[in-house]
């Protein structure tokens, strides 16, 4: 889906990718609709106990039959920038100049263009190869903190039900976010992992 977006064909997701807001939109809505989110990205958050990431994406497509693009922070800075969003990389910033230009006396203000968001790649401090890690020696479980960062996301942005037509089973792991928000999600994630850390 990730490369179909970036590529602009979204013939590409057509055939399959279909969301339904009957049930919260009760006049006018349609059963099934074609998915058209410009602006937002379908993401699935999930765990493993794997140690290489890329066997569970395998899993994953196996089971599912449809392709899924890791959204590790490199992936994330295209997509961000493909949208005009800030996505900062401490290399290219002089952290104390670029604070001190923030400083202002006056209100912000979101009148013109898109908010900016940006992320210091280094400031993500348990992941690596694709994934965030926590030793597992924390108070919680791995299905405790991947049920956490679940509720915070249904939270903000609300639960649905993903009909898949590989397996023909629901998915409740995906999340419809805003591209703007994906460096909040990547934090929250990485926070979370960092706090079990013993």
């Amino acid at each position: 889906m990730y490369e179909a977006y970036l590529e602009g064909d979204l013939r590409k997701l057509q055939t399959w990718l279909y969301q339904d807001n009957s049930i919260i939109i009760k006049e006018g809505a349609r059963k099934k609709e074609i998915w058209k989110a410009p602006d937002t990205i379908l993401i699935k958050i999930g765990m493993t106990r794997k140690t290489d990431v890329k066997v569970r994406f395998k899993e994953w497509m196996v089971s599912c039959h449809h392709e899924i693009i890791g959204l590790t922070p490199e992936n994330m800075e295209m997509l961000l920038k493909e949208h005009h969003i800030g996505f900062k990389k401490k290399d290219n910033v002089n952290t104390i100049t670029h604070l001190f230009k923030k400083l202002s006396l006056k209100k912000a203000s979101r009148a013109h263009g898109k908010q900016k968001v940006s992320i210091r790649i280094q400031d993500l401090y348990t992941y690596k190869n694709g994934g965030f890690f926590t030793d597992g020696n924390g108070k919680l479980s791995l299905e405790e903190i991947e049920n956490l960062i679940h509720r915070i996301l249904w939270k903000k942005y609300g639960k649905g039900i993903i009909y898949c037509s590989g397996c023909n089973h629901t998915h409740t792991e995906w999340f419809k976010i805003p591209i703007k928000d994906l460096p909040f999600v990547i934090q929250t994630i990485d926070s979370l992992c960092l706090a079990q850390k013993a």
